[in-house]
């Protein structure tokens, strides 16, 4: 059982939404794909950017700790600086020495415990109070000398945003003694941001763990020194986190873009610092995902297209479906009624119709049997079709074997055939049938034969009553010219002798009258003789037999040879002419005529030309016999094929004209005609058509269940 109904798949609410179903499932994996290209674009480049931020982390907490060794390396020579002499000059040297190896570092200052400079790498920030800025005052107000201390971004004496990072020196008890400071150099930090900014929209910004951004690379106006603690700022996200590293999506408050940033605190192994630096690394959002829009808008278009085209192919196809199905419907009510038109024809004319299968297996079977083919044979139609042999015992025995034959030689050679014989009705009646049948070769090996047959015993009783009849006309033809010469031949004997005994007492006019009245009876012998002639064709015809047409023309020519002589008469005649079937003496009887009328019918200025040539057209030879004598009016074409037709008056040409009325009759009787074409003053020519084979019987088609 299939497992959807076709009707179904062919329902066009079924097929739209198959289709939506399709689209959609289609259009759902491009979302997935998209979304997974997304998440993968989103997560390649957070992994980016925390990798840059990790980068500038160890950068800087390689800077701080080198910066916290420089301090602790004063703090321990503090008190060997302190020594009576000239300690500040040293100091200065030393500390100058220091900021030119460490670029990070702008300023290095050493305090009192008031916040007097007392030593600078500076020499204009020497004696300067220090005691309210933030680096000194935070260590001052909770001294720990083991902490690094981070000062809040602010601007120097010297004009100059700077961030300090400062230690305590302790005296001998641990006490507060002063602050050791370097100021941290924002152009070197520019730098170094700066190195890990791979695209253009991307930004790097240091800040200090309250809040106060430092520097930002690229560097924008009015953002040194801003406060970024701010409510809903991803600043204040991720001190809230209480975490050392974010990565946040959304809009900064600083400059109102929306970006993806990675957010890390940098604490230093080893160094206790009192707040941690903060590093950003960012990207403008939209600039992330280019190519992914890029990816989409193309993949949104193919599938638009797909979208589009399956709709509109869909309805084409559905509207073309409707036209086939349209087309279909007509064709199948056409076909129904052609059926029921030929079942009708079938079931109303006196022909009965079958198929009949020999199939390749060697069992025979019935496809088709019309109910007049049925009403024929005196079957029924359901017994026919289970039991094919049926039909054959209908068949008259005596008949039998001619029918067999027949369907034997039509299957060997694969051409039709035709069969007249008797059948035995159901009832005992005895009727004659024409039986007509074609064969066919199917691929499997079956053989198909379709045919016809029809009752013809009215026709046959009508055959034997014409050919009664024809034999009685016949027979008296032959009789009466017979007998018919007896006292004609006296009248000519007596005639002839009174001419012998008075022909010197009569006068002129009486020797005249006896002349014509020797003349008419030898006419009218010869129209006796004609008409005997005449009677006899077919009557004592022998039976059909090949015939040489050559050895045909060649003895026609030799009785005609007397009178070509006279006329000298010139002879073309084709070689290799056909054999046919038929009577050797009718068929010479045929052309003696035909050629000796283009002798007779001669210009009298010119000798006779006859020229004798044959052409095969289907299945039957054309033997022309053509003259170039006085011709026939284009009128009289037909009736010179009449029995006593004559053209000419009897002082111009002899005859009777019965000739022509002769080879009429003779190619009639070999299944054959005759006609003529002809041109006055030209010549004529004569067109005998003769088959090629002349069966005694005729031959058409059908196969009954005969043994293969």
């Amino acid at each position: 059982m299939p497992f959807l109904d076709f009707r179904l798949i062919n329902a066009l609410p079924f097929q739209w939404g198959l289709l939506a179903v399709v689209l959609l499932l289609l259009g759902g994996n491009v979302a997935y794909n998209l979304h997974r290209e997304h998440q993968a674009a989103l997560d390649d480049e957070r992994k980016s950017l925390e990798i840059q931020a990790h980068v500038i982390n160890e950068n800087l907490s390689q800077e701080l700790r080198a910066t916290n060794a420089a301090l602790q390396e004063l703090i321990d020579n503090y008190h060997f600086w302190k020594m009576p002499g000239s300690w500040r000059e040293g100091t200065v040297i030393h500390l100058k020495s220091l900021a030119d190896v460490m670029p990070g570092i702008r300023t290095f200052v050493i305090t009192d415990e008031k916040g007097i400079v007392q030593a600078s790498n500076r020499a204009e920030l020497l004696g300067f109070d220090v005691a309210n800025r933030d680096f000194f005052s935070t260590i001052k107000q909770a001294p720990d000398k083991a902490r690094l201390y981070i000062s809040k971004p602010y601007k120097s004496v010297l004009n100059a945003y700077i961030m300090g990072v400062s230690r305590m020196i302790p005296g001998p008890k641990g006490e507060f003694m002063g602050v050791v400071n370097a100021s941290l150099d924002p152009d070197y930090f520019r730098t170094l941001l700066g190195s890990v900014n791979y695209a253009p929209d991307m930004w790097t910004a240091l800040a200090h763990g309250s809040g106060i951004q430092f520097v930002m690379m690229p560097d924008r106006e009015g953002q040194t020194g801003k406060n970024l603690l701010q409510p809903g700022s991803m600043f204040s996200r991720h001190v809230e986190s209480r975490s050392d590293e974010n990565f946040f999506i959304g809009t900064t408050l600083n400059t109102g873009e929306k970006r993806m940033l990675a957010v890390l605190n940098i604490k230093p192994a080893g160094l206790s610092m009192d707040t941690p630096l903060v590093v950003a690394v960012g990207r403008e959002y939209k600039a992330v995902f280019v190519d992914w829009r890029r990816n989409a808008w193309m993949q949104g278009m193919v599938f638009l297209a797909v979208f589009l085209s399956s709709i509109a192919a869909l309805a084409f196809y559905q509207r073309r479906s409707r036209q086939f199905e349209n087309e279909r419907r007509e064709a199948e009510l056409a076909l129904q009624n052609s059926l029921s038109d030929f079942n009708n024809l079938v079931t109303q004319i006196p022909v009965g119709v079958y198929k009949f299968r020999m199939q390749a297996d060697g069992r025979n079977r019935f496809d088709y049997v019309s109910p007049r083919w049925c009403q024929l044979l005196d079957v029924k139609a359901h017994e026919v079709y289970q039991d094919a042999s049926i039909a054959d015992k209908r068949f008259h025995l005596d008949d039998y074997d001619s029918l067999v034959q027949r369907n034997e030689a039509a299957k060997r050679d694969k051409k039709p055939f035709e069969w007249e014989g008797r059948i035995i009705r159901g009832d005992g009646e005895i009727r004659w049938i024409h039986l007509e049948s074609s064969p066919s070769l199917l691929e499997n090996g079956d053989i198909l034969w379709n045919g016809i047959q029809y009752d013809i015993t009215e026709r046959k009783h009508l055959d034997d009553e014409l050919r009664r009849s024809n034999a009685e006309l016949e027979q008296f033809a032959y009789v009466a010219s017979h007998d018919l010469r007896e006292p004609l031949r006296m009248v000519n004997s007596f005639v002839t002798l009174l001419d012998k005994r008075y022909s010197g007492k009569l006068d002129p006019q009486a020797r005249e009258f006896i002349a014509f009245a020797k003349d008419g009876a030898l006419r009218m012998d010869r129209l006796i003789c004609d008409l005997l002639e005449y009677s006899r064709i077919g009557r004592r015809g022998k039976p059909h037999s090949p015939v040489n047409l050559d050895e045909v023309v060649d003895e026609a020519l030799l009785n005609l040879k007397a009178t070509s002589d006279a006329v000298k008469g010139h002879f073309e005649v084709a070689s290799g002419l056909p054999t046919i079937s038929g009577d050797h003496d009718e068929l010479v009887r045929l052309f003696q005529n035909l050629i000796g009328n283009a002798l007779k019918y001669h210009k009298p200025d010119s000798p006779p030309l006859v020229r004798l040539s044959a052409v095969k057209r289907h299945s039957n030879w054309i033997i022309s016999v053509e003259d170039s004598g006085i011709g026939i009016a284009p009128e009289h074409l037909d009736r010179i094929f009449g029995i006593f037709q004559r053209l000419h008056g009897h002082g111009e040409y002899e005859g009777t004209g019965i000739g022509l009325a002769i080879c009429k009759k003779i190619a009639e009787r070999h299944k054959g005609h005759i006609w003529a074409e002809s041109t006055p003053g030209q010549g004529s020519r004569f067109y005998v058509s003769l088959p090629e084979s002349n069966p005694q019987s005729p031959s058409s088609p059908m196969a009954l269940s005969t043994p293969s």
